[in-house]
């Protein structure tokens, strides 16, 4: 894109702070896309969105009082190693 389809403005690629509302908490998030310089409309690729998934994600996991992604990694990675280690102490 290089003009806005909404006024016509210029389209530049660049990162801006959105703030993102769930259950009436709200955080910034820094998302990447194509801004409007006049209007400041914002048009975001797949890609654009997938990068700022695991943020949004994690913000909603924090609001309803779940484990982030970092969490559930930290627990898994921990609990496969206890369970390796068990193996090795009964030789399966």
């Amino acid at each position: 894109m290089t003009n806005c389809p909404i006024c016509g403005g210029d389209i530049e690629y660049t990162t801006k702070k959105v703030t993102h509302t769930y259950k009436n908490h709200s955080r910034d998030i820094e998302q990447v896309g194509e801004y409007c310089t006049k209007c400041n409309e914002g048009f975001l690729s797949p890609k654009d969105l997938k990068s700022t998934k695991e943020d949004i994600v994690n913000f909603h996991r924090e609001v309803d009082h779940l484990l982030t992604t970092k969490e559930l990694k930290r627990i898994r990675k921990k609990f496969i190693s206890m369970k390796l280690h068990k193996s090795h102490k009964i030789d399966l």
